[in-house]
C-alpha cells in the first residue's frame, strides 16, 4: 500500500525518511495523535509491541528503509529519546520530537476513564504520572533536527540580572556554607572583605548540617549589599515553613534545633522571594547546575536545584549521565555553582565550582571578582558526614531522599529495625526487570542507615551482574591481562553485619526480619568479633538447610565470610586482612580458587556439576558472577521458565510484566530473549495482516460475497492470511489474537518459523 508524503513535516525540506519520536505523559493523547496528524506514518508503540519487541521492530523499519516511522511511548529521559534518534540518524533519517505538554490533571483524568487501555490500569494511574513528572527531563532542541510543541510553552526560570545594581563595586560569590559561620568570617576576613562597600553573592545551602546555621542566616541577611540563589535545602525548608509534609532530613534538624522550632515570621518571605538564577557583572549563580544543551534562559526549576549528571535517569545516574559542567558549551556564559562537593572542582574558563564540601571537614571556597580567583578556607573540623564523604567527584547530598522516591516508585524496598532507628535498601525485582541501575540501585544490596543521623551503618558489596548480562558486563570490559582473583560461589543468602543496641547483628539482603536473618543474628553471637574495626561491615554467604536455594551443603549450618568494605568510605578491606579476622573470629572465609585463563574457567562453567559457580574481583575492585550451566539449568527447572510457559502468558501479544518480575534474576536474560522472540512474532504477523488486508478490505470491504470470492481465487497466495482477513472484516478482534497466538505456538518448546 503507498504511503501518503506527510507534508507538514515537510514545509521547508524534503527529505526521504523521517522517524518521529513523541514524547508526553500516560493519558496526553499520543496515540489519538498518531491516528489524526500521522495517518502515513508506521507507529511503533512499547504499550502494542512489548518493551523488547517494539525496539527490535524499530530496528528491523531502520534496516529496511521505511520512510515514515513515529516511535510512540513517553520518552520522558533524554537517555530514552537518545536511544531511538542516534539509531535513526545512523540510518540516514531526519529526526523530529513532538512533545504534548498536556498537564497531570488532565492526563489523570483521561487514564482513570479508559479501563481498556492494554498496560496501565486506571488505579494505577496516578502513581504512573507521579513517576513520569518528577522524572521528566525537558525535550531540548539539540536532541532531534526538528522539535515541536503541542500545547503551552514550557515553563522556564527566569534570570534575576543585578549587572546594573553591582555594577563595578568588587563582588565575592561564596560557596555552600551549611552553617558553618566561623570558617565563613575567616574567609572574610583573609579576604578583607567591606560590607559597607562589598557586594556578598550566595549561590545557596547556607543552612542545615553546620553547627551556627542561625548566626550565618542573621548575618548574611543583615549586610546591605547581599544576594543569593536558593538552595536546594533553602527551597526544602520553604516547604517545611509553609506546613508541607516534609521530612527532617538531610541535615535539616539542626536548622530546626538552631530555632527550637520556632522560626521568624520573615523568614518564610524572606526565601520565597530567593532567584533560582542570578546574573552578575562576573557571570550567571545557579545553585545545582544546568542543562548543557540549553542556554540559562531556558532552565527548568528542578535542574537550578538539584543537577549534577545530565543524561541518565536520575540526576544521581553517573553510569549512564555525565557531570553537567562537563558538558557545558564554551560559548555560553560563566557560570558560579555549589551543591556538588568537590575536592578539586573545575574553577577556569566558564566554570567555577564553589562547593568544596566544608561542612564535611572540607574547604569554604568563595571567587573575589578583584583578582578572578577563587579563594578559601580549611574547615575548623568535620562538622557532619555525607553518605558517601567528600569525595574527588560528586558525593550527593540528597541520596537519602532519592531513595524513598525510589521506595515509593517501587525500585527499592526497605524494612525497619522493631524500633525504627535503622533502614535497610535493596533493589527489587521491577528493579532488575527494568534495568534501572544508577548509583542509588547499585548501592542498595542490604545497606543500612541510621534514620536519624543518616550515617551509614552497614556497607556491604555494591551491586555485581552477571558475565555479559549488560553492556558493562561484557567480557570486552575486563582486564584479561591482568591478575584476578576467583572465588566460589556459594549458594545461600547474603548476610550483612551490623551493630545495633550495643551488639553485632546480622541481616539478610533486604530484612532485619527474615528466618535468615534472625538465624544468622543469633548464630553470630557464639563468636568474638572485637577484632573488627568500628567501620568494618562484613559480609557473609548464610548456609543453613532451610535456607537452601539448589545445593544444600550435606546440611551444613555456618556463616562464610566473603568480603569486608569499610562503611564511610565504601573502600574494600584487602583479602589478607579479612582473612586473619576470619581466623580470628573462628568462622571459614570463601574459597579463593586457583587462577585459569577465561577459556579454562569457562569450560569449568560447562561441565561442572553440583556447584553453582565463581565470582571473579579485579585489581580496580570490579566483580562479575559466572555461574555453572548446571546451576543455570537446575535454576530453569524449578522456574519452568520454557517458551512455552511464556506463551502461556501472554495477552494481547505481550507477556505479562508480573509473570516477568518473578522470574530469577540469573534467567532474567534468557527470559528477555525468549520475550523478544514470542512478542516480535506476534507484532510482525498482525503487521502483516494489517499490511495485505487493508488494500482488499478497502475495496471489498462493502460486500462479503464479492470479499469471500476474492479470498477464494487467491486463497494459495494469502494461505493463513485468508482467515484472518475475514476476522478482520467481521471486526472480531479477541478472535484475530487468539489465531495469531495459535500461529506462534512453540510446539515442543520450539519456536515456529514465521511465513
Amino acid at each position: 500500500m503507498a504511503l501518503s508524503r506527510p507534508s507538514f513535516l515537510l514545509r521547508e525540506i524534503l527529505v526521504e525518511k523521517i522517524a518521529v519520536l513523541l514524547v508526553g505523559p500516560q493519558g496526553s493523547g499520543k496515540s489519538t495523535y498518531c491516528r489524526e496528524h500521522l495517518p502515513g506514518y508506521t507507529r511503533i508503540s512499547q504499550d502494542d509491541q512489548g518493551k523488547q519487541a517494539h525496539f527490535l521492530l524499530f530496528e528491523q523499519f531502520l534496516r529496511e528503509g521505511a520512510p515514515f516511522l513515529v516511535i510512540d511511548r513517553i520518552n520522558n529521559l533524554k537517555s530514552q529519546r537518545k536511544r531511538y534518534l542516534d539509531l535513526a540518524r545512523q540510518h540516514g533519517y531526519h529526526t523530529r520530537i513532538i512533545w504534548l505538554n498536556v498537564d497531570r490533571n488532565t492526563c489523570l483524568k483521561r487514564c482513570r476513564e479508559r479501563p481498556d487501555h492494554p498496560t496501565l490500569k486506571p488505579e494505577d494511574a496516578e502513581r504512573a504520572l507521579q513517576t513520569y513528572f518528577s522524572s521528566f527531563q525537558i525535550p531540548s532542541r539539540r536532541e532531534a533536527d526538528v522539535m515541536t510543541i503541542i500545547g503551552p510553552p514550557p515553563y522556564f526560570v527566569p534570570i534575576d540580572d543585578r549587572t546594573k545594581e553591582i555594577g563595578d563595586r568588587r563582588h565575592i560569590i561564596v560557596g555552600d556554607i551549611h552553617g558553618c559561620y566561623d570558617e565563613l568570617q575567616s574567609l572574610l576576613a583573609q579576604l578583607n572583605f567591606d560590607p559597607a562597600e562589598d557586594v556578598l553573592v550566595s549561590v545557596g545551602d547556607i543552612i542545615d548540617r553546620g553547627p551556627k546555621v542561625r548566626e550565618t542566616i542573621d548575618f548574611l541577611f543583615s549586610l546591605p549589599r547581599f544576594h543569593m540563589v536558593i538552595g536546594n535545602h533553602e527551597e526544602k525548608l520553604l516547604r517545611y515553613l509553609e506546613g508541607r509534609n516534609v521530612k527532617p532530613t538531610g541535615g535539616m534538624q539542626t536548622t530546626i534545633d538552631a530555632y527550637d522550632g520556632r522560626f521568624p515570621l520573615e523568614l518564610a518571605e524572606q526565601l520565597r522571594a530567593l532567584p533560582l538564577i542570578l546574573r552578575t557583572p562576573s557571570g550567571i549563580v545557579v545553585h545545582a547546575g544546568f542543562d548543557p544543551e540549553m542556554p540559562p534562559d531556558e532552565q527548568g526549576r528542578a535542574d537550578c536545584l538539584y543537577m549534577r549528571f545530565y543524561g541518565g535517569k536520575t540526576y544521581f545516574d553517573e553510569i549512564n549521565g555525565r557531570a553537567w559542567f562537563t558538558l557545558w558549551p564554551a560559548e555560553l556564559p560563566r557560570v558560579f555553582f555549589g551543591h556538588i562537593p568537590l575536592e578539586d572542582g573545575p574553577a577556569a574558563g566558564n566554570i567555577y565550582a564553589l562547593d568544596a564540601g566544608c561542612v564535611f571537614g572540607g574547604r569554604l571556597c568563595a571567587f573575589d571578582s578583584r583578582d578572578g580567583q577563587i579563594h578559601s578556607v580549611p574547615a575548623a573540623k568535620v562538622h557532619s558526614h555525607s553518605e558517601y564523604g567528600l569525595v574527588k567527584y560528586v558525593a550527593p547530598n540528597e541520596v537519602r531522599r532519592r531513595r524513598e522516591e525510589y521506595v515509593i516508585a517501587g525500585l527499592l524496598r526497605t524494612d525497619r529495625t522493631d524500633d525504627g532507628r535503622l533502614a535497610i535498601y535493596t533493589y527489587t525485582d521491577q528493579c532488575v526487570f527494568a534495568n534501572a541501575w544508577d548509583d542509588i540501585t547499585r548501592n542498595a544490596r542490604g545497606h543500612i542507615y541510621d534514620t536519624q543521623t543518616g550515617e551509614c551503618v552497614a556497607a556491604p558489596f555494591p551491586k555485581f551482574f552477571n558475565l555479559g548480562e549488560n553492556e558493562e558486563s561484557l567480557p570486552e570490559k575486563f582486564p584479561w591481562h591482568e591478575p584476578y582473583e576467583i572465588y566460589e560461589k556459594m549458594d545461600g543468602w547474603l548476610g550483612v553485619l551490623y551493630r545495633h543496641d550495643g551488639r553485632y547483628q546480622i541481616s539478610s539482603r533486604g530484612s532485619f526480619h527474615s528466618s535468615g536473618a534472625v538465624w544468622a543474628s543469633q548464630h553470630v553471637q557464639r563468636f568474638d568479633l572485637s577484632v573488627l574495626p568500628d567501620e568494618a561491615t562484613l559480609c557473609f554467604e548464610i548456609i543453613h538447610p532451610e535456607h537452601k536455594i539448589i545445593l544444600n551443603y550435606s546440611g551444613q549450618e555456618t556463616l562464610i565470610i566473603l568480603a569486608a568494605f569499610n562503611r564511610r568510605t565504601g573502600e574494600e578491606y584487602p583479602r589478607a586482612l579479612v582473612a586473619e579476622w576470619a581466623n580470628e573470629i573462628g568462622l571459614p572465609i570463601v574459597p579463593l580458587l586457583a587462577s585459569m585463563s577465561l577459556e579454562d574457567l569457562l569450560h569449568l562453567q560447562k561441565n561442572r556439576e553440583n556447584f553453582e559457580g565463581f565470582v571473579l574481583r579485579f585489581n580496580d575492585g570490579r566483580r562479575v558472577k559466572v555461574k555453572t550451566e548446571w546451576y543455570l539449568n537446575m535454576a530453569r527447572i524449578m522456574s519452568n521458565l520454557t517458551p512455552i510457559a511464556l506463551w502461556e502468558v501472554m495477552q494481547k501479544g505481550k507477556v505479562r510484566q508480573d509473570y516477568l518480575v518473578q522470574i530469577p534474576e540469573e534467567l532474567r536474560p534468557l527470559a528477555e530473549r525468549y520475550q523478544a522472540i514470542l512478542e516480535g512474532q506476534y507484532a510482525r504477523t498482525m503487521l502483516n495482516i494489517e499490511r495485505v488486508s487493508g488494500p482488499i478490505l478497502k475495496e471489498h470491504a462493502h460486500e462479503r460475497r464479492a470479499l469471500a470470492r476474492h479470498l477464494d481465487e487467491r486463497k494459495k497466495e494469502l494461505g493463513y492470511l485468508k482467515s484472518a482477513i475475514f476476522m478482520v472484516h467481521d471486526k472480531k478482534f479477541d478472535q484475530l489474537d487468539k489465531f495469531v497466538m495459535d500461529r506462534i505456538y512453540p510446539k515442543g518448546n520450539q519456536f515456529t518459523a514465521e511465513g
